[in-house]
């Protein structure tokens, strides 16, 4: 499946907006970036949703997501594998980093994501949950996209609001859907790979 993935990513390019250049997709540089944004977000969001992560199960974690990062195509020495490494990536590369036309449409779409007039409700529907996934920015990055944000306790009560609220739902339909790969890697591994507060206190 890795192997897929790399070569989709060697079939892509695309054009560097500041240059004109065409571009790689699997260039490592941005191979690394959407890895450590991925799982630095995932990260941030899980923690401040109330997961008690300690710092040395976060470093696990980041060392753990260089195998991921192998798959696609990058050498796992050359990506973040804890926390102080992951903020120092991110500090190095925030010169690099502004707001685009293409990162205008993200917003745009988190915050009106079906056209059709007649979906209107669906839009103010989503419009909170939307607004809050660009609100867990990192603060350099909200500033970098000069839009307002959530307060910080507004956003630490909805992802907690929104853990507790999936927790309520019962482990036979949370580990299937919208997709069963936990639960194939629970009947595979064991209860052990259960991803719970008692199994990493186990571990």
């Amino acid at each position: 499946m890795g192997e897929r993935v790399r070569r989709v990513h060697r079939t892509l390019s695309a054009t560097d907006p500041r240059t004109g250049a065409e571009i790689r997709l699997d260039e490592p540089d941005l191979l690394r970036w959407v890895h450590c944004a991925e799982v630095a977000s995932f990260a941030g969001v899980v923690r401040r949703a109330g997961f008690p992560l300690t710092d040395a199960q976060l470093d696990r974690y980041f060392d753990e997501q260089r195998r991921a990062a192998a798959l696609v195509g990058l050498d796992p020495a050359e990506v973040p594998g804890s926390t102080r490494a992951m903020a120092e990536y991110f500090e190095q590369i925030r010169p690099e980093l502004q707001r685009t036309a293409d990162s205008d449409l993200v917003y745009d779409f988190l915050h009106r994501p079906f056209a059709p007039w007649w979906l209107l409700p669906v839009n103010l529907g989503y419009l909170p949950l939307g607004h809050l996934a660009y609100s867990v920015l990192p603060e350099w990055a909200r500033k970098l996209h000069g839009r307002p944000a959530y307060p910080a306790p507004v956003v630490t009560a909805g992802l907690c609001g929104f853990r507790t609220t999936g927790l309520a739902v019962p482990d036979q339909l949370r580990f299937r859907y919208p997709g069963d790969h936990v639960q194939r890697a629970v009947d595979r591994l064991g209860k052990t790979a259960l991803p719970s507060i008692k199994t990493l206190a186990q571990l």
